[in-house]
């Protein structure tokens, strides 16, 4: 029988905000801090998907810039 994770405390969810936002002054590469603000989003949220959707001007159309996905176990 597969364990569920245990949902993470206060205390971890401000610890991980806070990871993330020191990730995002040191990193200038946008692709992985997209990766990484969308992976933080769906664990502190609990929730089986997240996406980063970014408006394209020429397209007139939102587009999925990063995205995440976790099987139920």
């Amino acid at each position: 029988m597969t364990q569920q994770p245990q949902p993470l405390s206060q205390i971890q969810r401000m610890e991980r905000l806070l990871d993330v936002c020191r990730r995002l002054g040191r990193s200038e590469d946008v692709e992985p801090l997209l990766q990484l603000v969308v992976t933080a989003a769906c664990e502190l949220t609990e929730s089986r998907y997240a996406y980063i959707l970014v408006y394209e001007k020429e397209t007139e159309l939102l587009k999925i810039d990063a995205s995440r996905c976790r099987h139920k176990e």
